[in-house]
């Protein structure tokens, strides 16, 4: 998930359809955990907010950036 949403703060910053790419793979990639949450039978959008939410949190703790 956070490399999910590093790719969509990426995508931010790029102008016009360049960061169309980077969406793309950012929505990609939450699929698989929004695909396990919904087979669990769990809340699938307090969920995925969640993870968002820990995702930035992490890259603020970790850097994953380098």
């Amino acid at each position: 998930m956070a490399i999910s949403v590093s790719l969509s703060e990426k995508a931010k910053l790029l102008p016009g359809v360049a960061g169309a790419p980077y969406k793309a793979i950012a929505e990609a990639l939450e699929v698989i955990p929004r695909t396990l949450i919904q087979n669990c039978g769990g809340n699938v959008i307090r969920t995925l907010t969640e993870l968002r939410v820990s995702a930035v949190r992490v890259d603020v703790m970790f850097d994953t950036n380098g």
